[in-house]
């Protein structure tokens, strides 16, 4: 059997404003996710240990459905038992699905308790301190496989065994001067493979520049490419598709920069496209 993940890491960020209570003792509890096929492609269960007594939260079958890792464990909700943040895996290995995350936590009546799922994400959720707690920050996006764009990011802790959200925004599209967008293509531009594009002069050398790209389908999106005037193609730090690509008022040595799906900004270093720190 493979532990999937077993042992506490210390990924709490720094404690901001309300934070600075006295460090009680907390009760240490082992909590691991396993499955027989040692790999995360199959459904795992959930155990726990306290001591010497194990607990099956979630027992292991294919009917849980479930593929899951323990992300971290600490005390979250500060009742001196140590609880778990697990990440489902939705898509059991593959790309074709973000993430959720759930908390697990343990009752004085000698019970777990799962939360209900948060978060829709290919990225790792940052715990960090909020108010004096700790908190799960999750960045979604929810792009998915369609040309839609939405992305939010959204704040968690851990009360009475419940995930409660405390901070939720979402991400703004950030202007254009012009743009090109995946869902510009028509159902005749998906089946013909046609390329799309727009004319800017982004270096100011009086030339037209051309931003092409072409649909793609698997994800919604575009494999894009810029093309200079004098007919050299820009390089970039980005080589994954995109639902958008526009066009700045601002520049950077010069050169206009450029908007990747809702607020990604590329800037020019004066040999190519590097993302904006």
């Amino acid at each position: 059997m493979l532990g999937l993940c077993c042992q506490s890491r210390d990924k709490t960020k720094p404690a901001d404003e309300g934070a600075g209570n006295e460090q009680k003792s907390t009760v240490k509890i082992n909590y691991y996710a396993v499955n027989e096929g040692n790999t995360i492609t199959l459904p795992s269960g959930l155990y726990a240990q306290m001591g010497n007594k194990k607990y099956t939260i979630i027992p292991e079958n294919m009917e849980n459905g479930r593929c899951m890792q323990v992300f971290d464990s600490l005390d979250f909700d500060q009742d001196g038992y140590e609880d778990a943040l697990i990440t489902h895996i939705w898509a059991c290995g593959g790309n074709g699905s973000p993430n959720a995350f759930f908390f697990c936590s343990y009752s004085k009546d000698g019970t777990f308790r799962l939360s209900e799922e948060f978060g829709e994400s290919w990225d790792d959720p940052l715990i960090e301190m909020w108010n004096g707690k700790p908190s799960v920050k999750v960045i979604s996006n929810l792009q998915g496989m369609t040309t839609e764009m939405a992305e939010r990011t959204e704040r968690f802790i851990l009360e009475n065994g419940r995930a409660v959200r405390v901070e939720y925004k979402e991400t703004q599209l950030l202007p254009a001067i012009v743009e090109l967008k995946s869902a510009d293509f028509t159902e005749k531009d998906k089946e013909e493979d046609r390329e799309k594009k727009i004319y800017f002069d982004l270096d100011g050398d009086g030339k037209k520049d051309k931003i092409s790209g072409r649909y793609w389908e698997r994800w919604g999106s575009m494999l894009w490419d810029i093309r200079f005037g004098t007919g050299k193609y820009a390089r970039t730090e980005d080589e994954g598709s995109r639902k958008r690509i526009g066009v700045l008022n601002s520049k950077t040595k010069g050169v206009h920069d450029i908007v990747l799906d809702l607020d990604d900004v590329m800037v020019w270093d004066g040999e190519k496209y590097v993302y904006k720190k």
